[in-house]
């Protein structure tokens, strides 16, 4: 089993380390280990459905999780746009991103178009002439291997779950962990040693991954019309009747 520097370890490479858990006051994260003080994903989410599951005020849940209120709004808009995935912290990196606007990651696909081998500081200097910006080679490497990363809205949509599929699966298994009749069925649940190690951001990003299957249906074979047996022995009986009745007719 993950020891607790371990788990914190994988949480801060992830940027989901609550750096403050004593100021958390909520009884549910003292008294259950299947929530986490230390999983900032998973505090938020829980300061959140307090507020739109359990009816708390936002004054009340900021104050129990120990968060600001700010941080209530930031987490419940991005828990409703992009689902469990949303609370993760947003990456920082370089600022001059912004520089690459679509209208010259257009020009720099034209460009690549008529001329697969051209170079990064061909590129950068073709940018220079054209639009009068500066721009780093290395980041429109990393622009044009980010859009390579990037898949179309229809397959994320067809081959993965989406958010409020997620959701409801950490529902369930939120259901279970704190009903003690069900503790044995929580832990069973798919994905549960990945949250209780590495935490609630990397459990769900698990569970996008996951394929959704759509049953093939089962041709159904075609059975002929079953005939009424009892219908037949009548039929055979009445007609042996009618002959020995014709019988005992004829020869009287």
């Amino acid at each position: 089993m993950m020891t607790r520097s371990e788990k914190n370890r994988l949480l801060k490479e992830h940027g989901a380390l609550n750096r403050q858990p004593n100021k958390i006051k909520e009884p549910i994260f003292q008294s259950n280990s299947f929530f986490d003080p230390y999983d900032l994903v998973q505090v938020k989410y829980e300061m959140v459905r307090q507020v739109t599951h359990d009816g708390k005020s936002i004054s009340d849940a900021s104050t129990a999780f120990g968060m600001s209120r700010p941080t209530f709004y930031q987490a419940k808009d991005a828990l409703e746009r992009d689902g469990v995935l949303g609370l993760a912290p947003k990456k920082t990196g370089p600022k001059n991103r912004h520089k690459l606007t679509a209208e010259i990651m257009v020009f720099i696909e034209d460009q690549l178009a008529k001329d697969s081998g051209i170079g990064l500081t061909a590129l950068a200097d073709m940018v220079q002439k054209k639009f009068s910006v500066t721009i780093h080679q290395r980041s429109i490497d990393r622009a044009l291997a980010a859009q390579k990363k990037r898949l179309p809205p229809r397959q994320v949509a067809e081959d993965v779950l989406d958010g409020s599929a997620v959701k409801q699966l950490y529902e369930n298994m939120r259901a279970n962990a704190i009903t003690p009749t069900r503790r044995t069925e929580m832990m069973n649940s798919y994905g549960a040693s990945v949250l209780g190690s590495r935490g609630l951001l990397a459990w769900a990003k698990t569970c996008t991954k996951l394929q959704i299957t759509t049953p093939v249906p089962v041709p159904v074979p075609r059975v002929p019309p079953r005939r009424d047996v009892r219908t037949d022995v009548d039929y055979q009986l009445k007609n042996v009747l009618t002959q020995m009745a014709l019988r005992f007719v004829e020869g009287a």
